[in-house]
């Protein structure tokens, strides 16, 4: 059976550039208070958490970025912490494939590109902007940039783990890096207020580099955690956002009972997937009572409340917050990570402590 391991941690949110700044931001209070600003365009007040792009820049300094957008540069920053992390540079990636799940893309391009020509016509849309409007345009400046010639792919609406996991397992590839990315999209959050919605947005990147056990001790590399079992499946009457989908759904409950948790053991941690929506908080309700039945000294940490709902960011900066947890816990060797995806998808993945 493979083995597959993580051996590099990424991510650039509101809390810093860098895993240890998300670890720390975890464990403090501090920078939990959400941003409130005017958005330009219905001129309403939004709240969310912003990445620092004042600091960008620094991280960037190798590469050519002239023809970038920030979508592209932040993915950018991050890969490179998880390469540094991982001990690795340019010259190990050319058989290794990039996997990366976003729900939005590039928003601010898109948005740009859009006012142009809606505003002007089409003889004054600026070409140059158009091809980072694509949603998979940040997929392409990193394998570009770093010169990776493995396996890649861009997929919305569903976590990247399980096919970079699934490529891994095959033989396709050795070494995948997996991201999850997006950026505050004003359209949504000004729609989602519109309807009441109580959830609080964020951003951010989060990149894992993921390898066979055999690839990573080949080349000695530090190991953080290895993957467990997954499940995913569809709730599709959350269609379009939170709020649509269907209370009753026993989704959770169904892939938790799928996959191989060690319940021999009184001790779990649970990533909870909960965002401000109540509906969310309802579909969880009946899996986490169940669990605490079998895991009499459950506990649950919930990384949305922190970060925001960061949408195709948010299971790989969980998984990230999950590593960080349980190297926390003497107790808790295994983590179970709920998440959900705009569009109905849903998925339960395990992620095991690193004892060996």
């Amino acid at each position: 059976m493979v083995r597959v391991v993580i051996t590099g941690l990424g991510a650039v949110t509101h809390l810093g550039f860098g895993h240890e700044s998300l670890a720390q931001g975890l464990m403090s209070v501090e920078n939990r208070n959400a941003m409130r600003w005017i958005s330009s365009e219905q001129q309403v007040e939004l709240t969310g958490y912003r990445i620092d792009d004042s600091k960008l820049a620094e991280h960037l300094v190798p590469f050519k970025t002239r023809n970038m957008d920030r979508f592209a540069k932040i993915n950018i920053a991050a890969v490179q912490l998880a390469l540094e992390d991982a001990s690795l540079n340019v010259d190990d990636l050319e058989e290794t494939g990039y996997i990366m799940n976003t729900t939005y893309g590039p928003w601010e391009s898109t948005n740009r590109y859009t006012k142009e020509l809606v505003e002007s016509g089409p003889a004054f849309a600026s070409p140059r902007l158009f091809p980072n409007t694509v949603v998979n345009s940040a997929q392409g400046h990193v394998s570009i940039t770093f010169k990776m010639k493995g396996p890649t792919s861009t997929i919305a609406g569903l976590s990247a783990i399980p096919y970079a996991v699934s490529l891994l397992t095959k033989g396709e590839a050795e070494r995948i890096i997996v991201a999850g990315a997006d950026e505050l999209n004003e359209n949504i959050m000004e729609a989602y207020k519109e309807l009441g919605s109580p959830v609080i947005f964020g951003e951010g990147v989060g990149v894992l580099i993921l390898e066979t056990f055999e690839h990573a001790t080949r080349r000695g590399a530090q190991i953080y955690a290895e993957i467990g079992d997954y499940a995913i499946g569809s709730e599709p009457t959350m269609n379009l956002w939170f709020e649509g989908a269907d209370a009753t759904s026993l989704i959770y409950e169904e892939l938790v009972s799928e996959i191989s948790l060690n319940r021999e053991k009184e001790n779990l941690l649970v990533l909870s997937s909960t965002n401000g929506s109540q509906i969310v908080d309802r579909l969880e309700e009946n899996v986490m009572q169940s669990l605490k039945h079998t895991y009499p000294k459950l506990e649950i940490f919930y990384p949305k409340h922190i970060l925001g709902e960061t949408f195709g960011a948010s299971s790989v900066l969980s998984v990230i917050s999950a590593i960080h947890l349980l190297n926390n816990h003497t107790e808790i060797n295994e983590a179970l990570l709920l998440n959900n995806e705009i569009g109905g998808n849903h998925i339960a993945l395990i992620i095991k402590k690193w004892n060996d």
